[in-house]
């Protein structure tokens, strides 16, 4: 159901393996079974289109409505996100498996655990903050690192949130204690904020 593949000029032939996976990655992200058949039922005929308004209501994220639904969506009677039932995915649409770092091992012990914890927290403060840099780039540093690069307090705030969500869906900490660990981080080794009191 992702509108990329449908707008591929250069398809390969569908098989009938490939849209049994469709149904299963359908049902394993909550989709409306009509959704599901909608695309699959397009996909085996080979008829690679989506209508104006199925292309007017998808957001990128790569569920595809069917044609009522998408109706339904461009009147404002619902949402693609209310669409979304018995989802087994353990993120919350639009989130799936590729916005997280695969979970880590149980049976990590807690040094690890931590490290690598620090290592993708740090990792997302660089990119959301625009930094060309990596955990490794400042690991085993001294000085103050961190207050040689900035961030905006918008950024941080989004940061903030990205971690709490990585905490609490990944590493399975509540969120009180995902809020505490995140501030914690941030005051160690958090990056300066410039425009913390504007």
């Amino acid at each position: 159901m992702c509108e990329h593949c449908i707008k591929n000029e250069e398809l390969p032939e569908i098989t009938q393996e490939d849209i049994d996976y469709w149904r299963q990655n359908g049902k394993y992200f909550g989709y409306p079974q009509c959704c599901i058949d909608s695309f699959c039922n397009k996909s085996k005929e080979n008829q690679f289109y989506i209508s104006p308004e199925q292309e007017k209501a998808v957001d990128n994220h790569g569920f595809i409505p069917c044609q009522e639904h998408a109706v339904m969506i461009l009147e404002g009677n619902i949402t693609l996100g209310e669409l979304i039932k018995d989802r087994k995915c353990k993120h919350e649409y639009p989130l799936d498996d590729s916005d997280f770092p695969p979970p880590a091992k149980r049976r990590r012990n807690k040094k690890d655990r931590n490290k690598t914890i620090l290592k993708t927290v740090i990792d997302k403060m660089f990119e959301m903050a625009g930094h060309p840099l990596k955990f490794e780039d400042v690991e085993g540093r001294t000085d103050n690192w961190f207050q040689q690069y900035t961030m905006t307090k918008i950024q941080n705030e989004e940061w903030r949130a990205w971690c709490i969500n990585y905490l609490n869906k990944v590493e399975k900490f509540n969120k009180k204690k995902a809020g505490l660990e995140i501030s914690m981080i941030d005051m160690y080794c958090g990056l300066k904020v410039i425009d913390y009191f504007d």
